[in-house]
C-alpha cells in the first residue's frame, strides 16, 4: 500500500513539473506573462504584464514587444523595477504593462515574447540566458445584441457624465448667454475613441459648441479617456424652455451589462420681450439694431436655425477626425528605444516594405510601423508618435492621408472589411513621396541600450 502511495505521489510530482512554464536553464533569467481577464469583448481593454526576472548583473538583454495585425497595442507608461525572492533566490524584476485592444471578434493569439542576453554571476563569469514565453489565447466576444444599435459601442469599467454652468435658479434673461461645460470619463478607454456630445438645441434656447478637448491618462491599471466640450447657450424666446437630457450608453465590463450615464432634462423661464437671435460674436463685429431693419426678424431666426444646423454637422465631422487622434499616438511610449531583437538590424528598406505591406492590409499596426520606418530613415530623430514624424516631415498631403486612412479603419467597429482602396493608394503614394524627400540623410548609428546602466554589471 505505501508503495502504491508513493508511486502515485511521484506521478502527481511529474505530472506537476510537465505543467509548469519552461524557463531558463538554472532560471538566471525568465519570463512570466500574466493578463487581468481570460475573455474580452471586442474592443474593449485586456491588460497584459510582461516581467522578466533575472538574478546577478544584467549586461545585455533584448527584450520582444507585444504585437498583433488586429488589435491595438498600448504602452502603459515606463517599466518598473523591484526585488522579489524566489524559492530562496533574489530576483531583479522588471516589469512592462500593456493595454491592448482587440478590433475583430474570435480569439486573440499573440506571439511568444522572447528575451535574450547576458548576465553576470556572483563568480564574474558571463552567462547567455534567453527565455520565451506565450500568453493563453483569449476568446474575443462580439458586441452584444443587448447593446442599443446605432449607438457608439463604449466597453468600460466605469463612466461619469457630469454637466457644469447651468444656473440653479429657473429662471433665465433673453439674449443673456451661458456657458455650459460637459465632462464625460470614461475608464478603460481612450479619449479619442469617445463620441461627441450630441447638439442637443431647442428653439427657445440656441446651442453654439466650442471645439472639444480629449485628454488620454495612462497608468498601470490602464486607460482612462476624457472628454470636455463648452456649449454657449443663447435663450432668445420669452417663455417656458428646458434644456433637453443627455443620455451616454454603455456596457459595464465589470458586470456584463448595459448602463448608461444620464444628466436630466432642466426646465427654465425666460423673461425679457427683445430676446437675441444670433450667435455670440467676436466684440468688433458690428451689430444692426432692430430699428435699422424692420420686418426682418423671420428672415433671422431662420437664418439662425440654418446656422446650427450646419455647425452641427460640422462639429460631427470634427468628432470623427478627432477620433483617429489617438490611435495614431498610440505607439508605446519607448518603442523607438526598445525594439525586439529580430528587428534591431532591420534596413531602411526592411522597415519601407513592412509598412507599404500593412497599409495594402489594412493592418492597425500601419501608424507603429510608419514610426519605426521613420526611425530607421532618420537616424538620430527620436519619434515615439506618428505625430512626431509628421512634425518633422511637414507634408500636408501625408497627414491628410494617414488621417482618412485611420478614420476608415477604426470606424469599421471589428467589422472584417479593408480600408478603401483609393484610401490605400493615395497613403502609399504620400509615404513614397516623403521617401524621395531630402530629409534625414544620416545612417543609422544603432539602438540605445534596452536597460538603464544601473542594471548592468
Amino acid at each position: 500500500m505505501v508503495k502504491n502511495v508513493l508511486c502515485t505521489l511521484l506521478t502527481l510530482a511529474s505530472l506537476l513539473a510537465a505543467s509548469l512554464p519552461v524557463t531558463a536553464q538554472s532560471r538566471d533569467a525568465f519570463l512570466e506573462l500574466s493578463a487581468d481577464k481570460a475573455e474580452v469583448y471586442v474592443q474593449e481593454q485586456l491588460i497584459l504584464s510582461v516581467q522578466l526576472y533575472f538574478s546577478g548583473a544584467l549586461v545585455q538583454g533584448e527584450l520582444s514587444e507585444p504585437s498583433h495585425p488586429n488589435a491595438i497595442i498600448e504602452r502603459l507608461g515606463s517599466q518598473r523595477e523591484s526585488v522579489q525572492f524566489r524559492d530562496g533566490v533574489r530576483y531583479q524584476v522588471i516589469e512592462r504593462r500593456y493595454a491592448i485592444f482587440p478590433q475583430r471578434p474570435g480569439t486573440l493569439t499573440l506571439p511568444a515574447i522572447h528575451f535574450e542576453g547576458h548576465v553576470r554571476d556572483s563568480s564574474r563569469r558571463l552567462q547567455a540566458v534567453k527565455d520565451r514565453q506565450q500568453l493563453y489565447d483569449v476568446p474575443v466576444k462580439p458586441i452584444p445584441d443587448a447593446y442599443p444599435a446605432n449607438t457608439p459601442w463604449l466597453p468600460a469599467r466605469d463612466v461619469t457624465l457630469t454637466s457644469d454652468g447651468l444656473p440653479a435658479s429657473k429662471e433665465l434673461e433673453a439674449g443673456r448667454n451661458l456657458t455650459r461645460q460637459l465632462t464625460l470619463e470614461v475608464n478603460g478607454l481612450p479619449a479619442e475613441a469617445l463620441p461627441a456630445f450630441p447638439q442637443t438645441g431647442s428653439p427657445a434656447i440656441r446651442q453654439y459648441p466650442d471645439q472639444p478637448e480629449r485628454h488620454t491618462q495612462a497608468s498601470p491599471d490602464g486607460l482612462q479617456g476624457i472628454l470636455q466640450q463648452s456649449f454657449a447657450l443663447v435663450p432668445v424666446e420669452a417663455g417656458p424652455a428646458s434644456v433637453p437630457e443627455l443620455t451616454v450608453y454603455w456596457w459595464n465590463t465589470q458586470t456584463d451589462r448595459l448602463e448608461q450615464a444620464a444628466l436630466p432634462a432642466r426646465n427654465y423661464q425666460i423673461s425679457g420681450s427683445q430676446p437675441s437671435l444670433e450667435a455670440p460674436a467676436p466684440a468688433d463685429t458690428p451689430t444692426m439694431d432692430a430699428e435699422d431693419a424692420p420686418g426682418t426678424n423671420k428672415e433671422a431666426e431662420n437664418h439662425d436655425m440654418s446656422v446650427w444646423f450646419w455647425s452641427t454637422l460640422l462639429f460631427a465631422g470634427l468628432w470623427l477626425a478627432t477620433l483617429v487622434l489617438w490611435w495614431r499616438t498610440r505607439g508605446p511610449a519607448d518603442k523607438a528605444r526598445r525594439k525586439p531583437a529580430q528587428q534591431t538590424h532591420e534596413t531602411d528598406k526592411q522597415a519601407y516594405e513592412r509598412l507599404i505591406q500593412a497599409i495594402k492590409d489594412s493592418s492597425p499596426r500601419t501608424s507603429a510601423l510608419l514610426v519605426h520606418w521613420a526611425i530607421q530613415k532618420y537616424a538620430g530623430k527620436r519619434f515615439v508618435t506618428t505625430q512626431d514624424v509628421l512634425r518633422y516631415l511637414r507634408d500636408a498631403e501625408l497627414e491628410a492621408a494617414l488621417t482618412a486612412f485611420e478614420e476608415s479603419l477604426f470606424s469599421m467597429k471589428g467589422q472584417d472589411q479593408p480600408v478603401p482602396k483609393a484610401q490605400r493608394e493615395r497613403l502609399i503614394q504620400a509615404i513614397e513621396k516623403a521617401k524621395r524627400g531630402n530629409a534625414g540623410t544620416t545612417k543609422p548609428t544603432g539602438l540605445p541600450p534596452l536597460y538603464p546602466p544601473g542594471l548592468s554589471g
